[in-house]
């Protein structure tokens, strides 16, 4: 924010007698001076905000002009160019959970974790050298040398860059940064990397947890491995980075719940392991246990789940088996299980030592209301006079509700509407007009 003075030949402030208008121009250098430039002179004194210079450069000088005043002029300065590193960001943030001991890379389901870009003071990625992006500004010509604005690694373009990680303040109350005294240690390994073209990859980073911590929430921030020397004084530190809320997590810690099919044939019995059969009194083969028990997991809903239909749905108001809802860690197995004195794993559920309330609660994937029976002109183009079946409306929502279903599976009619009933169609479709009315007879 300039501020202006009015002062006599020997530079004293005049602060009685009349106010000038003042008016600031760009003197030298390139762009255009945007902004409020005039002003009225108070106790001597005129300040002027919210200046502005698009175009960069360290050959920037003001000049200040006044009816009866000489003209006063500013030291020459600079608008920082694009491409001077400023701040480390996340470009990829680390995954949302981590396993304790196990690389970013081995739970990231394909992306690429932890990727950190060096950014200027306008938000932009630093991608070109700075000496390449800056030659058009210092050097030759300019009153600033590269060196006076970037440092021995801007220059070089390759940061040395650390990451480390701390427990959150506020956190998860399934996840403590302290546990019965215990603090959480947290071991950082791979956690060294140095930047190209702007970027620098953490995904084989690995945090771990101290022998006796727990699970924990915490952040993991990203900074520059060095600082000012008397061999390089002017080392220029980067804004660190930080990123979002990351639980480091155990094997054995809970992290979700999954749907199973519950297994159960429709007598009511448990189908055992390798296809095993009950024996004729009822009881279990030796070496073999109930799919059940054995902890296997086959996707829910199955078809003896469905009541009387093999289409993946059930009907309205008809009654249907719900899944069986297990514990499962980070990497998707299952922490309730319990092996016995033989070896033979136990029931699912013994080895839980807290009750969790699990609430089932319906999820739709699309609306597809109005959309129980044929639109408007759909029975002509199908050849079905009659409205949809149920193996029409099942593959209707399974596509997603379109509005147009080219084939019909299994069409079998059901009852016409009555003649009296209001048609359903197509909530697309406008409601055909009434017919006119017919003209009066002589």
């Amino acid at each position: 924010m300039p501020a202006l003075e009015v002062t006599d030949l020997g530079g004293n402030r005049i602060e009685g007698g009349k106010s000038y208008i003042i008016s600031l121009e760009l003197h030298q250098g390139e762009g255009r001076l945007r902004g409020p430039r005039v002003r009225w002179s108070r106790r001597g004194v005129a300040r002027f905000e919210r200046l502005r210079i698009k175009a960069p450069g360290y050959d920037k000088q003001l000049s200040a002009s006044a009816a009866g005043l000489a003209t006063g002029y500013s030291g020459v300065f600079g608008v920082v160019p694009h491409g001077i590193p400023h701040a480390l960001r996340w470009v990829e943030q680390p995954p949302a959970a981590v396993l304790s001991g196990a690389s970013f890379v081995s739970l990231a389901n394909g992306t690429r974790p932890a990727v950190i870009g060096l950014f200027d003071v306008y938000g932009e990625l630093v991608s070109q050298p700075p000496a390449e992006a800056l030659a058009p500004y210092v050097g030759e010509g300019s009153p600033r040398r590269l060196e006076d604005v970037c440092d021995s690694l801007c220059r070089a373009h390759a940061y040395p860059l650390t990451l480390s990680a701390t427990p959150r303040d506020d956190e998860n109350p399934h996840l403590h940064t302290s546990f019965e005294g215990v603090e959480a240690l947290i071991d950082v390994e791979q956690g060294d990397a140095v930047t190209s073209s702007g970027l620098a990859s953490f995904r084989r980073a690995q945090l771990t947890l101290g022998e006796r911590s727990v699970s924990t929430g915490v952040v993991v921030h990203v900074s520059v491995l060095a600082s000012a020397t008397e061999a390089d004084p002017s080392y220029r530190p980067l804004v660190p980075a930080a990123s979002e809320p990351v639980a480091l997590m155990r094997a054995i810690d809970r992290y979700g719940l999954k749907l199973c099919d519950s297994g159960r044939d429709r007598s009511g019995g448990w189908p055992l392991t390798g296809g095993a059969q009950y024996d004729a009194d009822g009881g279990t083969p030796d070496g073999f246990t109930s799919q059940h028990n054995a902890g296997e997991c086959s996707p829910y809903p199955g078809a003896e789940q469905l009541g009387s239909t093999l289409f993946g749905y059930a009907f309205a108001g008809e009654t249907f088996s719900g899944p069986l809802v297990t514990v499962v860690g980070l990497l998707g197995d299952e922490l309730v299980m319990v092996d016995d004195a033989a070896g033979m794993p136990g029931n699912r559920g013994e080895g839980d030592a807290e009750g969790l309330e699990v609430l089932l609660t319906l999820k739709p994937l699309n609306d597809c209301r109005g959309m129980d029976r044929l639109g408007e002109g759909e029975h002509e183009m199908l050849g079905v006079d009659e409205e949809a079946t149920t193996s029409f409306v099942a593959k209707r929502v399974r596509s997603g509700c379109p509005e147009t279903m080219p084939e019909l599976i299994g069409a079998s009619p059901r009852p016409r509407a009555r003649a009296t009933t209001t048609p359903c169609t197509h909530a697309t479709h406008a409601p055909r007009p009434p017919l006119p009315s017919p003209p009066p007879t002589s």
